[in-house]
């Protein structure tokens, strides 16, 4: 995804994620869902693709956060806001990424999140 509008400096970008992951380490989807577009690009660590604000509030309702999140930085390579974690799977301890990006009116519009 390409340049999506947002006017915002990095630091107001991260902010705005740092409260996202907040909400998200605590399944507050209501409040979550005022934070996305009603369209965006979502594509999921398991291969899950959504493209409508509902969709995605599903797939948060139906998939609780877990694992730990840690600071919220600006990507310079990728030019948006990144966050890495840590999720158990079975047995083991997997490394994700997450990253984000906000739209012209200041909702996120992007998140693409997987394997590091």
């Amino acid at each position: 995804m390409g340049d999506t509008g947002c006017t915002l400096s990095t630091d107001e970008q991260v902010a705005i994620i740092t409260k996202y992951i907040e909400l998200r380490k605590n399944n507050e989807i209501d409040k979550l869902a005022e934070m996305i577009a009603d369209e965006l690009e979502f594509l999921g660590g398991r291969g899950e693709k959504f493209t409508t604000k509902a969709e995605v509030v599903e797939h948060l309702r139906n998939n609780k956060s877990s694992g730990t999140w840690n600071s919220t930085v600006w990507d310079t390579e990728k030019n948006c806001v990144r966050v890495d974690g840590t999720v158990g799977y079975k047995m083991l301890s997997v490394s994700i990424v997450a990253w984000f990006k906000l739209n012209a009116d200041n909702k996120i519009c992007f998140i693409q999140q997987g394997r590091k």
